[in-house]
């Protein structure tokens, strides 16, 4: 995955978000949020909301109904509204589950001026909040149709999900001028298997059971983070 010469190529390193750079998942815990803090929905809202998760981990989740059913609490708010309240969610909130090994890695690339990004299969306008909090510049997210200056639940684009992060990852790299070398990819979850597979240093963080079987397969290094 790259197409400059190796003279004029630069360093990146990709990370998955939830349970890679945090030790939870972003979504779940910003449900929560509309719940609790923002009284947008009820605990029926989280109970469906587990029981899709639940899916997500066996590999088996519809996207397109889970961007549906997330977005259906914040219809009455324009996505400026809602960009605002993630950046508060995750300053206030979810920076707690920030491993403190992402935080030491983030500032080792930082000073060696390697180029990082994030890619989730998390909503946009969250994983671009974590990228604000964490100073990573690329974030890429799962896109959202707006209409009237408002987020719908439709997916607008190819979602950064399974094999669809890999499409994703292609086109940032013709979009930025071809790709960079070596590409590091760090994730925990199976669904992540397509990119691992196509990066030159897939790194497994705290993995799934499916995917520390792979990982121990291919000989990949596996790491194990706290918070």
């Amino acid at each position: 995955m790259n197409m400059k010469t190796p003279e004029a190529a630069t360093e990146l390193v990709v990370f998955d978000m939830d349970e890679t750079l945090i030790g939870n998942d972003l979504t779940v815990l910003w449900h929560a949020f509309v719940v609790s803090e923002l009284g947008l929905a009820d605990d029926r809202f989280l109970a469906q909301d587990k029981q899709m998760m639940d899916l997500y981990y066996q590999g088996k989740m519809d996207l397109d109904a889970y961007m549906a059913f997330s977005l259906s609490p914040l219809m009455s708010l324009t996505a400026e509204q809602v960009d605002a309240l993630a950046d508060r969610y995750v300053s206030e909130q979810a920076a707690q589950y920030i491993f403190p090994q992402a935080k030491t890695l983030l500032a080792d690339l930082r000073t060696r001026n390697v180029t990082c990004m994030i890619i989730s299969a998390s909503a946009s306008f969250l994983v671009k909040a974590m990228g604000r909090y964490l100073g990573i510049p690329y974030a890429e997210g799962v896109d959202l149709v707006v209409d009237n200056g408002y987020y719908t639940g439709k997916i607008d684009g190819i979602p950064s999900y399974q094999h669809g992060k890999v499409i994703r990852l292609q086109r940032w790299l013709e979009a930025n001028d071809g790709s960079y070398t070596p590409i590091h990819f760090y994730s925990d979850s199976i669904n992540d298997l397509p990119l691992l597979l196509e990066v030159d240093y897939p790194v497994v963080v705290n993995g799934c059971p499916k995917l520390q079987s792979e990982a121990i397969t291919r000989g990949w290094p596996q790491l194990r983070w706290q918070l």
